[in-house]
């Protein structure tokens, strides 16, 4: 790895405090054949500093080279890391925008991977944190619309992440990008449930419960059903409870919440489960919004667009969604489920 003090010649294209610039100059199709590997070992401070400050743009040099350019207030530093045949996949994503200081990695990543952070950028997605998962992966992300305030927060799971998920209930914590600050969202909680969960006559298939929380990790990971669930199944104000939701007895579960289903969900009307959308609360207060959907489903290739009941008003002020999809992208083979529309309230 070479680290080259010289002014880039190309334009940045944003400020890392909004939005994570991975921008390539070809198509993203030539990254199919060439991954790129950045050794976990790489001095991160060496390149990166002052994170409000920066900016990072990537762009292909040749079959074999992507040059990354980070742009801070001291002279540019361009970080240029040599794709050899020895870097055949890849472990560490720079990104001065994730949470986590780069995209990390416990095992290789297929190198098509590399093309889709590409593709995801051109789109305007802000990637926060990815995380392997069965045979692909997942990521959390926000997109912005043009002014730079959040449209749309979403997990995106590759295709290879359904062919193989694993055999038992998984868990994965994805945190946001910067611009994440600007919403209620503090964090997403992803569950794969390999054969469903409890009440099992209703939800006991497998599926994802995508958990979006307006608390912190440590916040939820504080819930629990002590003094006899007083505090677990506390009840908010009820101009803070959508239209038509109930909580539902019993179905307070330590470390999430509470959980609140819609009287109107077809499968609390006798149809089978396919998706749904709850949410969830502690102490008298909403902590997340759940988009619910089995596995069966999300293999249909769906591409759906639904309407989201709300509240009279929100506890805490913010952009709060109007709408969440289900998406199958054909060309970029993932699955992609986003609370859309984000709207001030």
């Amino acid at each position: 790895m070479k680290l080259l003090m010289n002014k880039p010649n190309h334009r940045p294209l944003h400020r890392a405090s909004q939005c994570l610039a991975f921008t390539a100059k070809s198509k993203p199709a030539l990254f199919i054949n060439h991954a790129v590997r950045i050794l976990a070992t790489f001095s991160f401070a060496s390149c990166l500093a002052a994170e409000n400050n920066l900016t990072l743009q990537t762009t292909l040099l040749d079959s074999t080279q992507i040059q990354i350019a980070v742009t801070n207030q001291a002279p540019d530093v361009i970080c240029r890391v040599d794709a050899s045949s020895d870097f055949k996949s890849w472990a560490y994503l720079i990104s001065s925008n994730s949470p986590m200081g780069g995209f990390v990695f416990s095992e290789s990543i297929d190198p098509n991977t590399l093309a889709r952070f590409y593709r995801a950028a051109e789109s305007g997605e802000i990637i926060g944190q990815v995380v392997k998962f069965g045979n692909g992966t997942v990521r959390s992300w926000i997109r912005a619309d043009s002014n730079g305030l959040p449209a749309s927060i979403g997990v995106t799971l590759t295709e290879g992440a359904l062919t193989k998920p694993p055999a038992s209930a998984t868990s994965l914590v994805l945190l946001l990008p910067a611009l994440g600050t600007n919403t209620p969202f503090k964090h997403i909680w992803v569950n794969w449930e390999a054969n469903g969960h409890a009440p099992r006559a209703r939800y006991g298939v497998p599926h994802f419960d995508f958990h979006f929380y307006t608390i912190t990790p440590a916040e939820r990971s504080s819930i629990n059903l002590g003094g006899g669930g007083a505090t677990m199944y506390k009840l908010p104000a009820s101009e803070f409870v959508p239209q038509d939701y109930v909580q539902q007895a019993g179905q307070g579960v330590p470390q999430m919440g509470s959980h609140w289903a819609d009287t109107d969900a077809p499968e609390l009307n006798g149809q089978p489960f396919t998706r749904t959308f709850l949410h969830g609360s502690y102490n008298g207060s909403f902590i997340f919004w759940e988009p619910m959907i089995t596995l069966a489903f999300l293999k249909t290739k769906p591409t759906e667009t639904y309407d989201l009941k709300l509240p009279q008003s929100y506890a805490v002020s913010g952009p709060y969604p109007l709408r969440y999809s289900i998406n199958y992208s054909a060309a970029f083979q993932e699955y992609v489920i986003s609370l859309d529309e984000l709207t001030q309230r």
